[in-house]
C-alpha cells in the first residue's frame, strides 16, 4: 500500500511541476515584437534617469549604452545617491565629453526607501515627454529605446516595462538565477499582467513611461516607503485606468544583476518575501521550492539505490520522477547563459532558494527590517 501512496504523491507532484511550466511558457511568450515606424513618424524626446548608489562598476558601461542607442532626443540623468565610491566622479568625467549628460549630487531623505528618492529627483529634473528608468548594471542595445518608443506609440502604451537577458556568468549565478526567475514567471505570468486587473508587475531595470502620466499619479513619492517599488508603480498604471505592458526581449537590454554568492543571497533576501504577495502565495513558494524539487527528488535517489526487485514500484517510480524533474530542469536552466552545465544540480538551487525565501521572511515579518546597499530601512507595514 505504502508503495502505491508514494507513486500517487509522485504523480501529483509531477503535475504540480507541469503546471507551473506551462504557466511559465505562457509567461516567456510575452515578448516585444519588432513594430514598423509609428504612422505619424514622430520621435518624443526622452529622458533616461538613473539611480547610482556605489556603481563604479558599472555606471559608464550603462551611460555608453544609452548614448549608443543613437535615439536623436535624448538626455541621460544620473541621480548620484550618496555613493561612498567614485561613481561621481566617473560621471563628471563622462560629462566634460557628452553635453546630453547631467549628474544629480542627492541627499538622504527620511520616510524613502531603496531608489525611490533617486527616481524620483531624477524626474524633476527631467526635461522629455518620456522618462525611462533603468538600473547601472543594464546595458541597451544600439535599437533598444527607438524599438521600445516605436512600441509604445504603436499600442498606445502609458508604461512599458521590459524584462532582458539575465547574464548568469559564475557558477552560483547560474545555479540560482533560473530558479528564482521561474518562481517569478509563475508568480507574476505576463499574459495575465499584460490582460487582467491583477496581478501587476514591472522591472525595475526597464520602465519606460509618459511623463505626463508619472506625474499625475506622483510617481514615486506616491510608493516612497514601498521596497518593490516597481511592482507598485505598475499597479498604479492599471488601478488609474491606464495601459502598460510588461514584455520579455533578448535585444532590448542585458543585466547582470549579482556577481557573487554573497551578491545573490543578500540581494534577494531583501525582497524576496514581498514578492510572494500574499500568505497562500508564500506557502506555495515555500512548498514548491522544497518539496517537489528538493525532498521527493532526494529521497527518490534514496529508493533506485537502496530497494532491490521487492521494491519494484518504488524503484520504478522514483527513477521516473528522477528522470522527469531533469528534464524540467532542463527546460527552465537552458534559457541562462551557462544553465546548461549546471541544471542536474536543480536539488541544490532550490534547497537554496528556500533558505533565502526563509532568510526574506525573518527579516522582513520578524526582524521588520530591509537592508539595501548599506542602508537598513524599518518596515512598519505588510
Amino acid at each position: 500500500m505504502g508503495q502505491y501512496i508514494w507513486s500517487l504523491f509522485l504523480l501529483v507532484n509531477t503535475f504540480l511541476i507541469i503546471t507551473a511550466l506551462l504557466i511559465e511558457k505562457r509567461s516567456r511568450n510575452e515578448i516585444l515584437r519588432e513594430e514598423g515606424p509609428d504612422e505619424t513618424e514622430s520621435t518624443p524626446s526622452l529622458s533616461v534617469i538613473i539611480p547610482a548608489r556605489n556603481e563604479k562598476e558599472n555606471i559608464s558601461g550603462c551611460i555608453e549604452s544609452v548614448f549608443n542607442t543613437n535615439y536623436p532626443c535624448l538626455e541621460v540623468i544620473v541621480v548620484d545617491d550618496e555613493s561612498e565610491d567614485q561613481t561621481a566622479d566617473i560621471v563628471e568625467r563622462i560629462m566634460q565629453k557628452e553635453k546630453r549628460l547631467r549628474c544629480i549630487r542627492l541627499k538622504r531623505d527620511e520616510g524613502w526607501v531603496g531608489k525611490n528618492y533617486a527616481l524620483y529627483t531624477g524626474s524633476l529634473s527631467a526635461r522629455g515627454e518620456w522618462l525611462l528608468f533603468i538600473d547601472s548594471d543594464v546595458r541597451l542595445f544600439p535599437s533598444s529605446i527607438g524599438r521600445a518608443v516605436r512600441y509604445c506609440l504603436k499600442k498606445k502604451l502609458d508604461m512599458l516595462s521590459i524584462s532582458g537577458v539575465q547574464e548568469t556568468l559564475t557558477f552560483w549565478e547560474a545555479m540560482i538565477q533560473p530558479a528564482v526567475f521561474h518562481l517569478l514567471n509563475i508568480r507574476y505570468p505576463l499574459h495575465r499582467v499584460n490582460r487582467s486587473p491583477y496581478p501587476s508587475a514591472a522591472s525595475g531595470q526597464f520602465i519606460m513611461i509618459k511623463r505626463k502620466v508619472y506625474n499625475e499619479l506622483r510617481g514615486h513619492s506616491a510608493i516612497k516607503g514601498e521596497i518593490l517599488e516597481d511592482v507598485k508603480l505598475a499597479e498604479m498604471i492599471k488601478h488609474n485606468g491606464f495601459k502598460m505592458e510588461f514584455l520579455h526581449s533578448s535585444d532590448i537590454l542585458n543585466v547582470r544583476m549579482y556577481s557573487s554568492f554573497h551578491d545573490i543571497f543578500k540581494g534577494w533576501t531583501k525582497n524576496l518575501f514581498f514578492l510572494s504577495g500574499s500568505k497562500s502565495w508564500a506557502l506555495l513558494w515555500s512548498y514548491y521550492s522544497v518539496i517537489p524539487w528538493v525532498l521527493i527528488p532526494l529521497s527518490s535517489l534514496f529508493f533506485v539505490i537502496n530497494h532491490g526487485p521487492e521494491g519494484s514500484l518504488f524503484m520504478i517510480s522514483s527513477f521516473v520522477y528522477i528522470l522527469l524533474t531533469a528534464i524540467f530542469s532542463l527546460i527552465i536552466w537552458s534559457p541562462f547563459p551557462k544553465g546548461m552545465f549546471v541544471f542536474f544540480l536543480y536539488p541544490l538551487s532550490f534547497f537554496i532558494l528556500f533558505i533565502m525565501f526563509i532568510v526574506s521572511w525573518w527579516k522582513s515579518k520578524i526582524f521588520r527590517v530591509v537592508e539595501w546597499k548599506g542602508r537598513s530601512y524599518r518596515i512598519d507595514k505588510h
